[in-house]
């Protein structure tokens, strides 16, 4: 069983929002308090049935509906004591409706989704549909949230039985690699006296202890399942903490589905549908809000690995245990994790939600499953994703072409007042222009507010607009040569980085800067396609140049090896000066060049206006709700 699509109308903060989902992770992210732990919260009221109160209604005097896709296996239907009729597509469409004045509870509709204009008939699905969807939410990882003192007794005693089963195919001559336990450390908050607390914890590092001497492959046949190569044993598939993670997590789903069992007084194995080999699987929702609270970013990705793990049934202890507790073998179903770490996303756009505001403050979804990008765009997303991610968490994203671009900008934002972390405005490096477009389609799918700032040599194929800037010259090193030179002190100031470069890269201090005449013809040719009379001003002023390379230059007498320093060349020697400054800088590109750009052009006039308007324009964006639909 799937979720395939949800629209939420007049639910607390969600006026009217529509989710399509993957169908095994979905990672729910956006801004704080714009309604992604609203909507756990309503897949726990839909399944466990719960009446909806006054809070609960975005406008109380309007009806709170909820329509939903969900996929069924066909041995799914068997369990439902009503017969469903599936679309050609094997799903069927349900419809939630409450009126707070009138109604108790939702009523449940089923949607002739094969015949529209058929009128909407009454189904009562709620009690047999809610018992065969189990939802389990994990706010915290660690903690087993019970205060039931002989809820946790029943539940250990029950888990020491299985472990002294277990015990039993254990070789004598096996000795046991973890001794010391601590998961004490990892398992927190247990409710009851400190006697049953620690009777649990030594249970857990028995059962921790019995695995690993038992085998992965040998649990797995013990559980009816042959494995098609050998697994590690438990302790060599995860590190020493990770282990105890792991345990933790997966003590935690099982303590779930225990008190589960106890409370709604039903078997959950009546609750599992029977595949054609005779295995019962039970359906699943498995919701975790913030898994990478006190967790480093490997923890984190390990943790989702693992919930990924147990509804693949990819984890041979795990099925043990569930199939001797709860005589189930298999699970199926859905992950939604709520999450503001880029670490804990996975490299997999499809599988991301994100909600937003759009220009009047309502709450919009954005799914990946919705579109499809380009094999060409999908494999510059591959090498970009990691900064894609952190765009997806920003107020607004700025993307450049380059390096220096990168090292330089968050310095000239903080002269102009503009800290990026303040406004939440995310720089990416795409690395040339064509990587622009592929992350600046990816984002706004997303409905990312994005500012792209492109070197003018390609505005031929793009035209500007409010969010699409140009470099006034060729690109961003020649707009910065030529606006320094402008004033008084700019070659100073260009002299200075140069020398700076220089301790940077030959930790020693120079006071002649040289560059090759090869890299001068590169300028040149580089900075005349896009402007034709910087040619003709260079020749003119390279013939009076007092410079003898330059002159032999411009009669093709001097070798491209041939190095100018550019400390010797005069003040008048304006396209000189700009070619040669540009031909130096430009070939000595990279992030620690822009961290000293940016450190030397410490006021706002000295930073080129092609850099700052984007800066300014991704400061507007962020400030504001713009809507992007």
């Amino acid at each position: 069983m799937n979720l395939d699509w949800m629209e939420i109308r007049n639910y607390r903060n969600l006026e009217y929002v529509r989710l399509d989902f993957h169908k095994s992770v979905n990672f729910l992210v956006g801004e704080n308090a714009v309604g992604k732990t609203n909507f756990l919260e309503l897949l726990a009221y839909l399944i466990k049935g719960k009446a909806f109160e006054a809070n609960d209604f975005y406008n109380i005097g309007q009806v709170l509906s909820i329509t939903v896709s969900i996929s069924f296996l066909p041995e799914e239907l068997k369990n439902l004591t009503e017969a469903i009729e599936l679309d050609s597509n094997g799903h069927v469409t349900l419809y939630f409706e409450q009126s707070y004045w009138k109604d108790n509870y939702p009523s449940i509709y089923i949607l002739e989704t094969e015949h529209p204009d058929k009128p909407r008939h009454k189904h009562l699905l709620s009690k047999s549909l809610r018992t065969m969807m189990m939802f389990l939410f994990h706010r915290s990882i660690r903690e087993l949230e019970t205060s039931h003192t002989k809820g946790l007794v029943d539940f250990t005693t029950t888990l020491e039985a299985i472990i002294e089963e277990l015990q039993i195919h254990v070789t004598p001559a096996t000795e046991c690699v973890i001794q010391n336990g601590t998961s004490e450390k990892y398992i927190k908050h247990l409710g009851g006296p400190t006697e049953v607390v620690t009777q649990f914890h030594g249970v857990l590092e028995r059962f921790i202890h019995v695995c690993n001497e038992v085998g992965a492959e040998q649990i797995s046949r013990l559980n009816g399942r042959a494995l098609d190569s050998s697994l590690p044993s438990l302790v060599d598939r995860y590190t020493r903490s990770n282990l105890y993670l792991a345990m933790t997590i997966m003590t935690k789903v099982l303590w779930q589905l225990f008190q589960r069992e106890k409370l709604q007084h039903i078997r959950l194995s009546d609750m599992a549908y029977v595949d054609d080999k005779g295995h019962k699987t039970l359906s699943l929702f498995l919701c975790i809000d913030g898994p990478e609270i006190n967790l480093g970013p490997f923890q984190q990705r390990a943790v989702i690995r693992f919930y990924e793990e147990l509804l693949t049934n990819k984890n041979p202890e795990f099925l043990y245990l569930l199939d001797k507790m709860f005589g189930i073998q298999f699970l199926t179903g859905q992950l939604f994790i709520i999450t503001n770490s880029t670490d804990s996303l996975e490299d997999d756009y499809k599988r991301i939600i994100r909600f937003y505001r759009n220009s009047r403050g309502n709450t919009r979804v954005a799914c990946g499953t919705t579109f499809e990008l380009s094999l060409a765009a999908e494999k510059t997303l591959s090498m970009y994703f990691g900064e894609a991610k952190a765009a997806l968490f920003s107020s607004c994203t700025l993307l450049v072409e380059g390096e220096t671009e990168l090292g330089s900008f968050p310095f000239f934002a903080k002269t102009m007042d503009i800290d990026f972390s303040y406004y939440r405005i995310s720089l990416i490096n795409a690395r040339g222009q064509g990587s622009i477009n592929s992350l600046e389609k990816l984002l706004r799918h997303f409905h990312v507010k994005v500012v792209t700032l492109y070197d003018r040599d390609v505005k031929r194929d793009r035209a500007a607009n409010k969010n699409r800037f140009f470099t006034q010259g060729v690109c961003y090193e020649y707009d910065l040569v030529a606006h320094l030179l402008k004033y008084p002190q700019g070659r100073d100031i260009l002299n200075a980085i140069f020398n700076d470069v220089a301790m940077e890269q030959y930790n020693t201090p120079r006071t002649k800067h040289s560059v090759s005449l090869g890299k001068v013809k590169s300028s040149l040719q580089k900075i005349a396609s896009f402007d034709s009379d910087f040619k003709s001003a260079f020749i003119h002023a390279a013939r009076n140049s007092k410079n003898t390379a330059i002159r032999n230059f411009v009669t093709s007498h001097a070798s491209t090896s041939d190095q100018i320093i550019i400390n010797d060349l005069g003040k008048r020697e304006g396209a000189v000066l700009t070619a040669c400054y540009f031909a130096w800088l430009f070939s000595v590109k990279g992030v620690g060049i822009g961290w000293i750009v940016g450190a030397h052009l410490n006021t706002i006039e000295l930073i080129p206006p092609a850099f700052r308007a984007p800066i300014e324009r991704a400061a507007e964006l962020a400030l504001r709700e713009e809507d992007i639909e």
